[in-house]
């Protein structure tokens, strides 16, 4: 499960985005309280909290809220009462080409 985010988060550093990783939902939350993230991609299967909850706690928070929200799942992408909360929905194992695609979407 690191080796998917540390993948992730080169990716996204070579296409030229600083990215931050998390490998729980607690430490997300503290990071996302103290930076500006322009993007932010929650894994749904966290260890401690899921990510639809770390969603839930940004777009109650005003200033966060603008947060552009990537969801990543391992199973079947279905939105259900998620619809509305994330921005963009994808299927883990991500391809090279998701992150990239994701990023110009916002």
């Amino acid at each position: 499960m690191s080796l998917s985010r540390t993948v992730s988060a080169f990716l996204l550093d070579c296409y030229g985005h600083h990215a931050a990783v998390a490998y729980d939902g607690e430490t997300a939350l503290r990071l996302l309280r103290t930076g500006a993230f322009e993007i932010t991609f929650l894994d749904q299967n966290l260890p401690d909290i899921k990510g639809s909850v770390v969603a839930w706690s940004l777009k109650e928070t005003p200033i966060r809220s603008a947060t552009f929200l990537v969801s990543m799942k391992g199973d079947a992408v279905s939105q259900g009462d998620l619809a509305g909360l994330f921005d963009v929905y994808l299927q883990k194992p991500l391809s090279c080409e998701a992150p990239k695609h994701s990023s110009r979407s916002s």
